[in-house]
């Protein structure tokens, strides 16, 4: 149905290329016989399509995981020790992640302005996350001149903040040396795997039709059926639960950077990581700050276009606002960021009223005093009535106040 009726088109042919599933055959190494592979045909115009074989092969073999797990070693050592370019490294993820691959059919994509371009859904979000561990890399390995290559000079992240950033990464994700690779080939791993849950066809194979949202389709895979993500599957159990205590974080980091969500949101973080070890939640903060840099990735991989010295200030603030968690109570932390956001253009909250501003001054995305000027004009000539009502109702923390 998808190509009409075929008595219309030139010669009354189409036709189907079979390359690519050619070669997957030609190399195929899993467990599974080839001839039950699932495949898609994908449309390519009016007369061609393209048959492809799904690629999320069961992986059972524990000599084949291990050689993964050997290979995701490997490479993070080469980058730690700076041995690795950037080319090799794009040249390698393919292999050592292939669940890379599984970037394929129909997808949920996340919107954003990144979407915009003109490429398939699935292709960007594939840039994205090749974004997200290209971030990964430059860090890790100090390469601050390829990070910021693309981005405007004026806006340009500076020498001090990359600094502060490799010493977060260095001292608190603590990813410092060789002796850490494992740690590193776990962060890529989820940065690998961590949006698979949005590629439709991939889910509508694996898991219950029932369960739509994305990370609670990842979180079903990795618990029933592991053998599809061989990258995660070959990890130790330390790391896996890293990964899982990650994905369970029910929480929108760029909602809170922009004022969308309340305190009772931080309530689920700082329960959820009590009782875990030291390293996870940097773990998870980490991956964070890389699918941040990463989200302009189907613009250019170019350096990150994302991450600029406006936009890692504020990420910042929310970092440091998310690990005060471990010793002080959600509404602290986030009255402690809303000041620490607001500062720059806004500087002082001192009462609810303030407080409420300093929410829509974050809602609005404000950087700079001469907009939050005129914002704050607009917000203080509001009938009294009205600005009372919307002052009760951005200071709910939906905790003890339900919006």
């Amino acid at each position: 149905d998808e190509f009409g009726d075929a008595e219309e088109y030139q010669d009354g042919y189409i036709t189907v290329h079979i390359k690519d599933l050619a070669v997957l055959g030609a190399t195929y190494s899993a467990r599974m016989p080839f001839d039950q592979m699932k495949l898609f045909l994908t449309k390519i115009n009016d007369y061609e399509a393209v048959v492809e074989g799904k690629p999320w092969i069961p992986v059972t073999d524990e000599a084949l995981l291990a050689r993964h797990r050997n290979a995701g070693l490997r490479l993070a050592q080469d980058i730690l020790a700076n041995s690795c370019t950037e080319s090799d490294f794009l040249l390698q993820i393919r292999s050592v992640y292939p669940e890379l691959g599984y970037f394929k059919g129909r997808i949920d994509l996340t919107p954003d302005a990144s979407a915009s371009v003109p490429l398939a859904a699935a292709e960007v979000e594939s840039l994205r996350t090749q974004g997200a561990m290209l971030s990964v890399f430059w860090v890790c390995s100090n390469q601050y001149d390829q990070f910021v290559r693309g981005q405007n000079p004026k806006e340009r992240l500076t020498e001090r903040s990359w600094q502060a950033i490799r010493h977060w990464v260095t001292k608190v994700v603590k990813v410092e040396s060789v002796r850490d690779a494992e740690l590193l080939d776990a962060l890529l791993c989820f940065t690998a795997i961590h949006d698979l849950g949005k590629m439709n066809d991939f889910r509508a194979d694996v898991v219950p039709h029932e369960i739509h949202d994305h990370d609670a389709a990842l979180g079903y895979i990795m618990d029933h059926c592991p053998e599809v993500l061989p990258s995660y599957k070959s990890l130790s159990d330390h790391y896996k639960d890293l990964i899982r205590t990650s994905l369970r974080v029910n929480f929108n980091f760029g909602q809170f950077l922009q004022g969308e969500n309340l305190p009772a949101n931080l309530v689920g973080i700082k329960q959820l990581f009590k009782d875990k070890t030291n390293d996870a939640m940097p773990f998870f903060l980490f991956h964070i700050f890389a699918d941040m840099a990463g989200i302009l990735g189907a613009r250019s991989l170019e350096g990150s276009l994302f991450m600029s010295e406006t936009m890692y200030n504020n990420f910042a603030r929310g970092i440091e606002a998310i690990q005060e968690l471990q010793t002080s109570c959600p509404r602290d932390v986030y009255d402690r960021f809303l000041l620490k956001r607001a500062a720059e253009s806004f500087p002082s909250m001192t009462n609810r009223a303030d407080r409420a501003f300093a929410r829509v001054v974050c809602l609005c995305r404000i950087f700079n005093p001469a907009d939050t000027r005129l914002l704050q004009s607009a917000f203080y000539e509001l009938p009294e009535t009205k600005r009372d009502e919307l002052v009760d109702y951005l200071n709910r923390d939906g905790i003890d106040e339900k919006p």
